[in-house]
């Protein structure tokens, strides 16, 4: 199938994954291939460029009506895809979904089940209505000044709890408002501490796939899962 032809059914996104995982390169210049099996999900690639997108997409609502999701990326962004999307396209040849065209490998991707950022000119586009979110560990450095208060050390144990499980942070980008049942303003948001749903705190990938802010933990966060925001 050739790329340029390539049809996208049902708000499929034609991607070229961008990197490979599963080899080291050496000083000498060679490259030495490594076994990935064991942490398959960290060696998949989840960052590719786009190709060619649809011209529309559709969501169902909370009530399972079926509405248009508009198409916020274009060919020449960078994007974020899910692990579990990426990883079943490349084992899908029969149905179409992994394409080779001249040793290259494509990929199709559902647009509004798997993408939640892209880069454009290494600005982050949040689609999907999706956030990022930086913890500020709220529980844990109120935890902390009352331990210290009483001249209690705070164990390694619990901190480690805190930080794995924080629900407070600050939306530090945030795109297209998609929720204006409950949010009005989708810049509103931008800056602002806010209280997430347990558990939708999702680091944004591995370490391997971390091109955007390395040096920061971001959580994806979609807007419907940010339950408070604070003034």
């Amino acid at each position: 199938m050739n790329t340029d032809s390539a049809k996208l059914p049902n708000g499929n996104v034609l991607l070229k994954p961008r990197f490979q995982n599963d080899k080291i390169k050496l000083k000498s210049g060679g490259e030495l291939y490594i076994d990935t099996a064991f942490l398959d999900m960290e060696h998949t690639d989840i960052i590719a460029d786009v190709i060619k997108v649809p011209d529309v997409a559709y969501a169902y609502d909370l009530e399972m009506r079926k509405k248009p999701v508009p198409i916020e990326i274009k060919p020449g962004d960078v994007v974020y895809c899910y692990y579990l999307a990426i990883h079943n396209a490349l084992k899908r040849v029969s149905d179409g979904r992994r394409i080779i065209e001249n040793g290259e490998i494509y990929l199709l991707i559902n647009y509004v089940d798997n993408l939640y950022m892209a880069l454009r000119d290494d600005f982050p586009i949040m689609v999907n209505d999706y956030v990022l979110i930086e913890p500020t560990y709220r529980e844990l450095k109120e935890m902390q000044e009352k331990a210290k208060k009483q001249g209690i050390e705070v164990p390694g144990s619990a901190i480690s709890h805190y930080q794995e499980n924080t629900q407070w942070g600050i939306v530090r980008y945030a795109g297209r408002n998609l929720s204006p049942e409950t949010f009005k303003d989708e810049d509103q948001i931008v800056g602002k501490e806010v209280f997430m749903r347990k558990h939708a705190d999702i680091p944004l990938e591995y370490e391997y796939h971390r091109t955007f802010e390395p040096e920061k933990k971001l959580f994806r966060v979609r807007r419907r899962d940010i339950l408070v925001v604070l003034d």
